[in-house]
């Protein structure tokens, strides 16, 4: 293979030019005539002698002409050496392709320069190549279909699962290339909104609701102080948001901790309101220093349960009635403990349909969807139920006597977790050595968290009688478990909305949770992180990564890994390499010239 590259192939077919000087020099030979006269004889020894040394330096302009001429061309080609990540094949075909990452982590300061990860990537990347910009690591777009020489990717290298995974189904794609990998990782100085929720949910009107906000901090270095701005508004008829409520927090953060905070707003009226989060204070990546959150403020709450049930066969079989019921009774609980002073039936609608036909129903008009042991999905079903949280919606499933392993495949993709296998049952539930329990885990999460700071409430003590084994998706969180170690509630976000699933039907046959004070505590947890969700999060995730870089050992072994040095430039290095064309240009118009001059004496 060939040690330099052309970034501009086409000005070859100039190379023809090469020949001009040899064709000048054969025509004006052509043209000589010769005139004998007689002293000629005496001078012809001496004119041999003359002709020898003549006819070399002809030759030699000729080849310095033609010299000058090749080297005009290969310059206007683009000739260049190789650099590290930079090859081509032996078929013309073959291409380079650049992939550069694109995403909001790519704004932060680079190396603590003006410039940003962003610029120092695009100045790596030599003019001419194919470059593909990536900004979701979810997917490997289409590669050109001509022969791949070199595959190189740059980007700061996120600590994430499904960065890996790209790397791996990229080199899949593009078997017998060079593949390549060069960070741009720096790291970087980083305030940012990590929490705004509302902290009962839904709003009611006419009433106070708080919202609890925190920042935090990834400096290295101690800070004092941090200024939060807060704004409430309203959305009018004309889809403009007009100003209701502002306020300012000062928040003291400590160097890599996070720092919250509650705010108190008032809905003046029904309707679809917006709160926002802003730091008054800059850093070097500002692309996550603001978040935003929709609460619908409404004169009552709107639930949907769904309900699929047959005859069960004997009494040991998951009961199907007790579900929807049990259901209903903490969501009473829960909206009269609140609003003691106005009825229930005025702040609180519940929906109970059983085989509900999800591809017709309107979800949007619902706070929360609570699936009670649905048998399948059609496909229409699945995209109706993925649209409705996407779009900020709550969804929460118990499984029955009717799920099986493949009821929730088509509902993979965004719920936290599936059934994998049959129903478990506790056979004797007086038996301590079989007795299984929730269990709370290590590190409490936002459900969990309220009954680890109340260790009385009975939620560890509750028998479990029957349950599913659970198999959660990669980026979902189990946030309660079994005394087995199997999962008992996993949780996901999932585009603006949350899903959950629990092992267990939500049944008195199943569990005793529903006879016990805790399980209307347990229902309000789950709802209101499932309903809290509703907001725009602006890079919140590529935040968390600014600080974090990939392992080397999370890279697949067929990546080439290095990390971009502060001098390295694609364009220095073309203009280095450009360098030496240019001498010989030089070298040959000057040896040229000399020639020309020398014919004068």
């Amino acid at each position: 293979m060939l040690p330099f590259i052309f970034t501009r192939p086409a000005a070859l077919w100039a190379l023809a030019l090469c020949a001009l000087p040899a064709l000048i020099y054969w025509f004006r030979r052509r043209q000589k005539s010769v005139v004998r006269w007689g002293a000629m004889r005496f001078l012809a020894a001496a004119q041999e002698k003359v002709q020898r040394k003549n006819r070399l330096i002809e030759f030699l302009i000729l080849a310095l002409q033609t010299l000058a001429i090749l080297c005009v061309v290969l310059a206007s080609a683009g000739m260049s050496l190789k650099s590290e990540f930079e090859e081509v094949s032996d078929s013309a075909a073959a291409s380079n392709l650049w992939f550069l990452d694109v995403s909001d982590s790519m704004n932060a300061a680079w190396n603590g320069g003006p410039e940003n990860r962003l610029d120092a990537a695009k100045r790596l990347i030599p003019k001419g190549q194919t470059v593909i910009e990536v900004s979701d690591w979810r997917k490997v777009p289409e590669l050109p279909k001509a022969p791949i020489s070199s595959v190189t990717v740059v980007s700061d290298c996120p600590a994430d699962p499904q960065f890996a995974a790209f790397l791996t189904e990229l080199a899949k794609k593009s078997p017998g290339a060079a593949h390549r990998l060069v960070s741009v990782f720096s790291p970087v100085q980083n305030l940012w909104v990590s929490r705004l929720e509302t902290t009962r949910t839904p709003a009611l009107t006419e009433g106070r609701q708080t919202v609890e906000l925190a920042v935090r901090n990834d400096f290295a270095s101690s800070r004092d102080a941090v200024l939060v701005e807060l704004a409430l508004e309203k959305k009018d008829s004309k889809n403009a948001f007009l100003p209701v409520q502002k306020g300012e927090k000062w928040l003291k953060i400590a160097p890599n901790s996070e720092a919250s905070a509650q705010w108190e707003v008032t809905f003046p009226e029904a309707g679809e309101f917006r709160v926002t989060e802003r730091l008054k204070t800059r850093d070097d990546f500002s692309a996550d220093d603001s978040r935003c959150v929709t609460i619908h403020a409404k004169e009552a709450a709107r639930f949907l349960i769904s309900e699929s049930f047959q005859p069960a066969a004997n009494v040991s079989e998951a009961a199907q009635t007790g579900a929807a019921p049990n259901l209903r009774a903490a969501l009473s609980a829960l909206f009269s403990a609140r609003c003691p002073e106005v009825a229930v039936e005025k702040i609180l609608r519940v929906d109970s349909v059983q085989d509900a036909d999800f591809s017709a129903l309107d979800l949007a008009a619902y706070d929360a969807v609570f699936l009670l042991n649905p048998p399948f999905f059609t496909e229409a079903e699945a995209q109706n139920l993925r649209s409705y949280v996407q779009n900020g919606g709550a969804l929460w499933v118990f499984p029955g006597n009717q799920t099986k392993p493949e009821t929730f495949a088509p509902l993979a993709d965004f719920l936290p977790a599936v059934v994998s296998g049959e129903m478990k049952s506790n056979a004797e539930p007086q038996s301590d050595a079989k007795n299984v329990t929730p269990k709370i885990p290590d590190s409490p999460r936002r459900v969990a968290e309220l009954f680890a700071q109340n260790p009385q409430s009975g939620l560890e003590a509750a028998p479990v009688f029957q349950w599913f084994p659970l198999q959660p998706a990669g980026d979902s969180v189990v946030e309660l478990a079994l005394s087995t170690g199997e999962p008992l509630l996993v949780l996901k976000d999932f585009g603006r909305g949350r899903t959950a699933i629990a092992s267990i039907p939500a049944d008195s046959r199943a569990s005793a949770l529903p006879l016990l004070p805790v399980w209307v505590p347990l229902v309000d947890q789950t709802l209101h992180f499932l309903t809290s969700a509703g907001g725009t999060d602006l890079a919140t995730e590529e935040s968390s990564r600014l600080g974090v870089p990939a392992e080397p050992a999370s890279i697949p072994l067929s990546w080439e890994f290095r990390t971009l040095s502060p001098t390295e430039t694609g364009e220095a290095t073309l203009k280095k390499h450009f360098l030496a064309p240019l001498l010989f240009v030089l070298a040959a118009a000057a040896l040229f010239l000399a020639s020309i001059l020398s014919r004068r004496f």
